[in-house]
């Protein structure tokens, strides 16, 4: 969980979004901010998968033969790790420009908000 321990420091996210992102914004706060929420996220995405897995070792360690916990192994084992990696892929590519959006007081789907002046 050492990604959830450096988020104050320096979120992991950060290094990678260098290798993309020019120099110039990033001492910016949206950039500072959407790497602390990515890997915040990232690490919550680890700390689910980790919970399901464990929860598979108690499960085996429960039943009373390897046939009674196959469904729900296959689930926590299988589907879950997919379906976490699938989500944080997903929110990874759409995350930075919707907050990018938001720091620009757009809507993220595009349309500008109006001035209320």
């Amino acid at each position: 969980m050492l990604i959830l321990l450096f988020l104050p420091v320096m979120p992991f996210t950060e290094q990678y979004a260098r290798e993309s992102v020019p120099q110039q914004y990033w001492g910016e706060p949206t950039f500072k901010r959407v790497n602390r929420n990515l890997s915040l996220a990232w690490g919550a995405a680890i700390a689910v998968m980790g919970l399901s897995s464990l929860g598979v070792a108690w499960l085996r360690s429960r039943a009373d033969s390897t046939s009674d916990a196959n469904l729900l192994d296959l689930v926590l084992n299988g589907v879950v790790p997919i379906v976490v990696l699938v989500f944080m892929v997903r929110f990874t590519k759409t995350y930075p420009d919707k907050a990018r959006a938001e720091a620009r007081g757009a809507d993220p789907g595009g349309a500008v908000a109006s001035d209320p002046s």
